[in-house]
């Protein structure tokens, strides 16, 4: 027998959770049906459908496994008393009368307020997975339409990021002690250098370290849909098991780790962990969050689009909940239809994007042929299922005006079951040279024609800059934010960052060194070049191998230009036919061209198709010299125009 009876436009359905009774030891719920227009008071559930964390475990195997790491044999006796209940098998519930087979995290929550002393938790809830009829497609797609008003509504919204795992204390105690920390107790006792076993503060506590990194592993970090459910709470409540965490403190800790050198430790998954760890971490969600509960209402007709890509990393298990969980948020009218493909759906948004803006942004959010998953997408259509972080990482491409003031030129159609995209364009160059990608090149082991590409440039460039600092600039697309303010500036500014720069060449060398025996090196052409010499690399090694501490003090000259190289990694340097030195997507080769777009603030790269006067739609790309409009102002170029399929 079914638990659900229809709905109509406008309701909904919340629960009741009955007190947890050890007569019948199982959780009880009730349902019921309301009208949103008569404001209802209930509570609305955050979570994840899946396992609270990748590999979760409560078992004796997990505690084998981890503990013995975790710096003594303390924390294993701790985590041994540490939500002591068995794992539970059986996650039938009775609902309405009707048993119910839940997923084992929302089981978890559901018995976790029938125990709970406080009656509010018991309800009204509204609860997806029960309280949507998620066989009823209609159905879902309605309620679905209406989730943001459902989060609105709501007089709080509860987070359950899962049960407690045995380092739960410790990392909401050490979340505790940085949101109450001032500025120089963060910087003194809160620095990677600083930790230590031996626990003589919390702050620089490695067990507290270790167990906040496991904690921003919780699969809750990375769902879609958790934007829109935040991002529209009146009230937010946190819970980790029997835990409450504020969610003040917790997003001040994370913009903390976000804008520190802690980042690049948290992303790291060899740092603070158990040695095999590859789960992702996601330490600066809860500031990107906060960050849009700020801005979303904005009034840009690019809303939907900023959206989407503030949602890449993140996860769905449908797909096509990539675009539907970001309608709101983007003030986009669409109807989500769970009856059309995934392709179909990303096709559809980027029409909708097209149509309802003034601009071409669009096009610098496709990811090339190396990242995209879905077949027989249009390749100017962003496939939103990849979560890797793409492009130059840059919203909006503000600081960017390669196609000055001319207007946009487009037309969609289809034809031959092709749906092509024809855009008014000029090419400026073709790519004569790609080098390694940049993560190839951060490894620094043979970074061969990143330098033999250099030295093949103008000793000074069109920009009169050397040549060496054209390559800094651009792998940093030439912006900078030494500060970690709001305010990126650009031009980069030279002072530091040139020398953290030449610091940092050093510094990678010198872990190479580390790693292999023969190293590319450098071509310098000139005598004033602050590129390193064999001679200098040799230097370098020696100094590191009679000083301890050498390796930290070059690591530390060398960490603001790390920051900045490290913003957006999946790209690669190019050198056009005319010796322009560009970055684009890593997807990109030789003989590409690179092309203006108007409407488009940044240079496009296209990929010709054989035999056709087609193009398919590469990336984005930060070619160093033209990025304000410095092409236009030499001259009429002679636009056409161009299909991409």
């Amino acid at each position: 027998m079914s638990v659900y009876t229809g709905l109509t436009d406008g309701q909904i359905r919340t629960l009741r959770i009955e007190p947890w009774s050890e007569a019948t030891q199982e959780v009880r719920c009730e349902l019921s049906v309301a009208s949103l227009s008569d404001q209802p008071e209930y509570f609305a559930l955050s979570y994840t459908w899946g396992l609270p964390s990748p590999g979760y475990r409560y078992d004796e195997v997990f505690l084998a496994t981890h503990a013995p790491l975790l710096i003594g044999q303390q924390i294993q006796d701790d985590a041994a008393g540490n939500e002591a209940e068995p794992p539970q098998t059986d996650n039938t519930i009775l609902c309405n009368g009707t048993r119910v087979q839940v997923a084992r995290n929302l089981y978890d929550f559901l018995r976790h307020c029938s125990k709970h002393p406080d009656a509010a938790l018991r309800g009204p809830l509204w609860v997806d997975a029960l309280s949507i009829d998620q066989s009823n497609l209609p159905e879902r797609s309605h309620q679905v339409h209406q989730m943001a008003e459902i989060y609105k509504a709501a007089s709080h919204v509860v987070v359950w990021l899962g049960r407690e795992s045995p380092l739960t204390t410790y990392a909401v105690d050490l979340i505790t002690a940085l949101a109450s920390a001032s500025t120089e107790e963060r910087r003194l006792q809160a620095h990677p250098s600083m930790l230590s076993s031996d626990r003589t503060h919390k702050l620089s506590d490695l067990r507290n370290w270790i167990a906040l990194a496991e904690f921003y592993e919780r699969t809750w970090f990375s769902r879609a849909w958790i934007i829109q459910e935040v991002t529209f709470a009146r009230q937010l409540t946190v819970l980790c098991g029997s835990h409450i965490i504020s969610w003040k403190d917790l997003t001040d800790v994370s913009h903390f780790l976000a804008t520190s050198v802690w980042t690049n430790y948290f992303k790291d998954p060899t740092k603070l962990g158990t040695g095999n760890n590859t789960s992702p971490r996601w330490h600066n969600m809860p500031a990107r969050l906060a960050a849009t509960r700020k801005t979303w209402h904005s009034d840009s007709k690019d809303g939907l689009l900023y959206a989407l890509i503030r949602a890449r990393k993140s996860n769905c298990q449908d797909p096509r909940d990539k675009v539907y969980s970001q309608l709101r948020l983007g003030n986009a009218d669409i109807f989500p239809s769970y009856k059309v493909s995934v392709a179909e759906v990303y096709i559809r948004a980027a029409k909708y994007i097209l149509e309802n803006t003034d601009n071409l942004l669009l096009l610098t959010a496709v990811e090339g042929p190396n990242f995209q998953t879905l077949p027989n997408l249009p390749s100017w259509v962003p496939d939103w299922s990849v979560t890797r972080v793409l492009g130059l990482g840059v919203t909006g491409y503000y600081s960017f005006n390669a196609a000055g003031s001319e207007a946009r030129t487009f037309s969609t159609k289809e034809d031959a079951k092709k749906h092509i995209l024809s855009v008014k364009a000029v090419r400026v160059a073709s790519i004569a040279d790609a080098a390694e990608t940049k993560e190839e090149i951060e490894d620094f082991s043979k970074p061969t024609r990143l330098w033999t590409m250099l030295a093949e440039l103008e000793e000074t460039y069109m920009t009169g800059e050397s040549r060496e600092e054209v390559l800094w600039r651009t792998l940093m697309t030439n912006r900078s934010n030494e500060s970690h303010s709001v305010q990126v500036q650009y031009p980069a500014a030279k002072a530091n960052l040139h020398a953290s720069f030449q610091a940092w060449v050093e510094w990678q060398y010198l872990v190479a060194s580390k790693k292999c025996s023969q190293c590319s090196y450098p071509v310098r052409t000139t005598s004033d070049s602050i590129l390193p010499t064999p001679e200098r690399i040799a230097e370098i090694i020696e100094q590191s191998n009679q000083n301890p501490g050498f390796d930290a003090v070059l690591a530390n000259s060398a960490a603001l230009f790390q920051t900045h190289y490290s913003h957006a990694m999946l790209l690669r340097p190019f050198r056009t036919g005319n010796r322009l030195l560009g970055l684009g997507s890593q997807s990109l080769r030789k003989d590409d061209s690179v092309w203006l777009v108007p409407g488009c603030r940044v240079p496009l790269v296209f990929r010709s198709v054989e035999g056709t006067t087609e193009y398919r739609l590469i990336g984005g790309a930060y070619v160093h010299g033209i990025m304000d409009g410095q092409l236009l102002e030499k001259g009429k170029l002679d636009f056409e125009m161009v299909d991409l399929i």
